[in-house]
């Protein structure tokens, strides 16, 4: 019996060191560093529906479900360094799910140094700083969360408990609310559940599924504006401002992420050439199901890149089907196979777990980023309590804080920032905010993105934002800072202040009402 304790300890603290190195130890040398687009506009989210809350207003309308920035939105309420905060966040739930994925790949493979090789590789590779960017991205690894407590929930099951499956509809419910993107492993998980326990096993996973998503969906109409109308109207502009896929960029993205995980692919097709021949012997369809529900896990993700514009890190949700695949192998394998053959296998997968991950593990550990950060969890906490990013040896890395740090210096409390790009960060790091609740940018970039100027104009001239930039991330058919100019001038509100230039570039202008009364 107190072996039994002990085994179960002792595994318990493996997984939390594993968590702990693959998602922590990463993550804490960037939490400080400069932020990035991505980010940015997460933050921004968060910035404006807490600000939104607290002054007795709704959620904007025309803004997407964002319910990662609204769980998140508290932060600022806080006095410390939201950026900062929202990495730690993020970091959190990231060590989080990755203790459950390790459990995950545990209870699949049944082997612990198979778990530790492949899972842990597999982590270290989806919390390389080329994929997370410094953390608070988006809400994948908060959806990680639900997503994995579904499966492990799964992995429990029996025949008798089928009350389980009010609990993974639920959480599958969850962690697509918290990444829309997700919605297919929705349809995944039931058609495996229809299929291996029955229609009635299949009920309780869409009742679970449903009173969860009516409760948040619920509770969010409570705080927004418009119905279900609007919403819908939202991912269809939001649709509109995405670049669409090409080609190109596809292979390049994948072929990226591939570089990157290509010995877990290896791993992977190799187990699935040992699933068809197991089924070849065996004909056991229970097994063959197990390996597709993996299968589909590993392949459905591809959806996202093919539908909008593809990003490397779309292609590394694939991973954890991918891991599973070839730990349900190597169960199988260490069953059906003689000691010789399972001796041999496993030391052909350390070998392809050193090379494949040495090279990513080597340059994450040895770029600048890295050896230049402040690499301890102390420096990382009183980031918190001080605004790191107001240092000049950082705005060389990074254009977001040096224009920031201009419009701090032109601007007052009772400024008010219009964007004409997509650089939302810019809002959280000046702690300005667009002239309007009701999304801004949103509304802004979609009549720019249909090349309406006078509409454009109206808007400027109607609600007057002290300062307006040009810099940054731009749309389609206005690439370039003067290609703004005409629709400013024409408002004859604004004078030009400033010209950022970096490398003999012009990056953008800085306006401000000519009326402007302040330093």
């Amino acid at each position: 019996m107190n072996n039994i304790f002990n085994q179960k300890i002792l595994s318990l603290l493996i997984a939390i060191i594993v968590a702990i190195f693959t998602a922590g130890y990463l993550r804490v040398h960037f939490i400080t560093f400069f932020p990035e687009p991505d980010g940015g506009f997460y933050t921004y989210l968060a910035q404006e529906i807490h600000a939104a809350l607290s002054n007795g207003k709704n959620i904007p309308s025309n803004m997407h479900l964002a319910l990662y920035p609204l769980i998140t939105s508290w932060v600022f309420s806080l006095e410390i360094n939201q950026y900062i905060a929202l990495r730690w966040i993020d970091l959190l739930l990231a060590i989080f799910a990755s203790f459950l994925f390790y459990k995950i790949i545990l209870k699949e493979s049944g082997s612990t140094i198979f778990t530790i090789l492949l899972a842990g590789s597999a982590l270290l590779v989806m919390n390389d700083n080329n994929f997370i960017l410094f953390g608070f991205r988006n809400s994948i690894w908060a959806s990680y969360v639900p997503l994995f407590g579904a499966l492990i929930i799964w992995q429990s099951i029996s025949k008798v408990e089928n009350y389980k499956f009010y609990f993974i509809g639920a959480l599958v419910a969850f962690g697509i609310l918290l990444r829309e993107p997700f919605l297919p492993f929705f349809i995944l998980g039931g058609a495996s559940i229809l299929i291996a326990y029955g229609q009635a096993s299949f009920y309780r996973y869409i009742i679970g599924s449903a009173l969860l998503g009516f409760i948040v969906l619920g509770f969010l109409f409570i705080f927004r504006e418009g119905g279900l109308i609007e919403l819908i109207d939202s991912y269809i502009t939001l649709g509109n401002e995405t670049n669409k896929p090409t080609a190109n960029t596809f292979i390049n993205s994948g072929l990226f992420a591939l570089k990157a995980f290509w010995f877990g692919i290896f791993c992977s097709i190799i187990f699935i050439f040992y699933a068809i021949k197991l089924y070849w012997q065996n004909k056991n369809s229970l097994t063959i199901n197990r390996f597709l529900f993996w299968g589909f896990l590993a392949l459905i993700p591809l959806i996202e890149p093919l539908l909008k514009y593809p990003v490397y890190y779309h292609f590394l949700n694939c991973i954890p089907g991918l891991v599973g695949l070839s730990a349900l192998g190597w169960m199988h394998l260490s069953l059906n196979e003689s000691k010789k053959t399972k001796k041999y296998s496993m030391l052909i997968i350390i070998m392809i777990c050193i090379f494949g991950i040495y090279p990513n593990l080597s340059a994450s550990l040895n770029s600048k980023f890295f050896k230049d950060s402040k690499a301890s969890v102390s420096y990382a906490y009183n980031a918190l309590w001080i605004d790191i990013f107001r240092n000049e040896e950082v705005y060389k890395w990074s254009p977001h804080l040096h224009i920031a740090d201009i419009i701090r210096k032109v601007s007052n409390k009772d400024s008010t920032l219009g964007l004409l790009t997509s650089s939302h960060a810019l809002y959280p790091l000046t702690g300005l905010r667009p002239p309007i609740f009701k999304g801004w940018n949103t509304e802004l970039n979609s009549i720019l993105s249909e090349k309406e100027e006078d509409k454009a104009i109206d808007m400027l001239k109607k609600y007057q934002p002290t300062i307006i930039t040009t810099v940054m991330l731009r749309l389609p058919g206005f690439e370039k800072p003067e290609d703004f100019a005409s629709i400013i001038e024409k408002t004859n509100l604004y004078d030009k202040i400033f010209t950022i230039n970096a490398r003999n570039i012009t990056m953008g202008d800085i306006y401000r009402l000519k009326n402007f009364k302040g330093n």
